[in-house]
């Protein structure tokens, strides 16, 4: 199980569970468990929810589980969607991209990402209607999680010298991505009914879209440009609960569960 928490360790800032590589192929194998990581996530999200919706007004507690989310996650996501918005914006040849990926300092384009992402999350979120919200809190972060590890299996690494998302990509094997896609698909299945099977197919073709672009422009994949996935994942995700639930295909739980009028 020590996968399993190296998996939480890394993703979140959970301080529990905590594991250590053993073997370089524990980083890899960690990522069969990014959607579980996910799931865990979308409860907390589904709890805090259930706690402060007596307190509080919905236009003030959904744009902070937007905030909470990052706070669990430790602006990990964002870090990397700010790098990527500096190097592909300025970047003209790849070495230009993947230098400007690597700078510490922040750039105008990474500000305006980082500012219309949160903000596009926190719209998304205000307006869903109550029906189908436990949903999408419990779906959107899993299906993201899980674009992660297509998005890793699906391209090299873009650094010729390595680096420290290098050994993921390198030891990241097909049972764990068979692992992971088997319990975002139940899950999904589980929180939004037969319509899931709706989002797991736009999630696998947003991250195709993505790794192929990226492939075009770097020749692959890095732990920026993975970040800034999860990110465009979880906006498109979201988003696709309006049409579906305009087509009168909302997504529904197959379990029931009461926690929102």
């Amino acid at each position: 199980m020590h996968r399993l928490a190296l998996a939480f360790q890394f993703l979140t800032i959970l301080p529990w569970p905590r594991g250590t590589v053993r073997h370089p192929e524990d980083l890899g194998g960690s990522m069969a468990y990014y959607p579980l990581v996910g799931a865990v996530l979308g409860g907390l999200l589904v709890g805090v929810y259930t706690l402060g919706v007596t307190t509080f007004p919905d236009a003030v507690l959904r744009p902070a589980l937007i905030l909470f989310l990052v706070a669990l996650t430790g602006g990990l996501h964002l870090d990397g969607l700010a790098d990527v918005c500096d190097g592909f914006y300025a970047g003209a040849t790849k070495a230009d991209v993947l230098r400007l990926m690597k700078d510490p300092h922040v750039g105008a384009m990474a500000v305006t990402g980082i500012v219309g992402v949160l903000f596009l999350k926190v719209l998304l979120l205000s307006h869903l209607p109550g029906t189908i919200l436990s949903s999408a809190l419990l779906v959107f972060p899993v299906l993201s999680r899980g674009g992660l590890v297509w998005g890793t299996w699906l391209a090299p690494y873009a650094r010729p010298e390595g680096g420290t998302g290098a050994t993921f990509f390198h030891t990241l094997r097909a049972r764990h991505v068979w692992g992971a896609t088997a319990f975002l698909w139940g899950w999904a299945i589980l929180w939004a009914g037969w319509p899931g099977m709706a989002l797991i197919g736009l999630a696998a073709v947003g991250t195709g879209a993505f790794v192929g672009y990226c492939r075009h422009r770097i020749g692959g994949m890095t732990g920026d440009t993975l970040g800034a996935l999860n990110e465009g994942l979880e906006i498109v995700m979201l988003a696709a609960y309006y049409p579906l639930h305009r087509w009168q295909m909302s997504p529904t739980p197959l379990v029931h569960l009461r926690l929102f009028g």
